[in-house]
């Protein structure tokens, strides 16, 4: 896992899938202390969307929330 990069609500590193090397993808954290619980669930929801209407947008493969970060 290799840090791209940060900004206030979060972080965004590159990750390989644990069984498959040849699959990389972005993970994007965000604190939980941020105020109105930051931006992820709305961006998570509007990726979705785009995604259901389009081929060339990114694929979301999953998204969650854990109580610390």
């Amino acid at each position: 896992m290799e840090k791209i990069g940060a900004g206030g609500c979060g972080a965004v590193y590159e990750v390989t899938h644990v069984k498959r090397k040849n699959f990389a993808a972005a993970l994007k954290v965000e604190s939980t202390a941020l105020p109105d619980g930051g931006v992820l669930k709305l961006e998570a929801y509007v990726l979705g969307k785009l995604s259901s209407a389009t081929k060339n947008t990114i694929r979301l493969l999953h998204s969650g929330k854990r109580p610390k970060y």
